[in-house]
C-alpha cells in the first residue's frame, strides 16, 4: 500500500482537478493519482456504452415504478413529474445502448440551456433522480401507513 506522500494525496480533501471531466478525469485519477490500479478491462467495461446505458435505463425504469406507485397512492401530480423523469433517464440508456455513444438526458440538456455547466447539469439531474426515486418510495409508504392507522 502507498503512504500518502507517494501517492500526492493531500489531507485537506481530494484534489478537484482530476474531475474537471468526470469520465476522463475519473479514469485518469483511478490509473495514475490513485492508491490502488484498476486493471484496463474493469475500466473499460465501467466507462462502456453497453454498461452505462444498461445502468440508466434500470434505474429509470425504477424511477418510473416509484412514480407510478406515488401516483396510485393518491399523489397524482408528484408521482407524475417523477414518472416522467424516470422515463427520460430510460429512454436516454436505450438511446445510449442503441447507438452506442453516451447521451445526455432532456433534463440535464434544459439544464443546460437555462445555464448551468455541463457537469452542473448532470450533477442536478442525478440529484433529481435519487430524490425522485427516495421521494416516490417514501410518499407511496406514507400514504400506506395513514391509510392503514384508524383508532376506532
Amino acid at each position: 500500500m502507498l503512504s500518502l506522500a507517494e501517492t500526492g494525496a493531500r489531507l485537506g480533501g481530494a484534489d478537484p482537478a482530476p474531475f474537471q471531466n468526470a469520465r476522463v478525469g475519473m479514469n485518469e485519477w483511478l490509473n495514475q493519482g490513485a492508491p490502488f490500479k484498476l486493471p484496463d478491462p474493469v475500466v473499460s467495461a465501467w466507462n462502456s456504452p453497453l454498461f452505462q446505458g444498461t445502468i440508466q435505463a434500470s434505474a429509470g425504469l425504477t424511477e418510473f415504478t416509484a412514480g407510478a406507485i406515488t401516483a396510485c397512492s393518491g399523489f397524482p401530480v408528484p408521482g407524475a413529474l417523477i414518472m416522467t423523469h424516470g422515463a427520460d433517464h430510460a429512454f436516454t440508456g436505450l438511446r445510449t445502448l442503441y447507438y452506442g455513444v453516451h447521451r445526455a438526458t432532456l433534463t440535464s440538456q434544459m439544464f443546460q440551456r437555462a445555464g448551468m455547466s455541463p457537469q452542473a447539469a448532470n450533477s442536478a439531474n442525478g440529484v433529481l433522480s435519487m430524490a425522485g426515486t427516495m421521494g416516490g418510495f417514501t410518499m407511496a409508504r406514507t400514504k400506506q401507513f395513514t391509510a392503514a392507522t384508524s383508532f376506532e
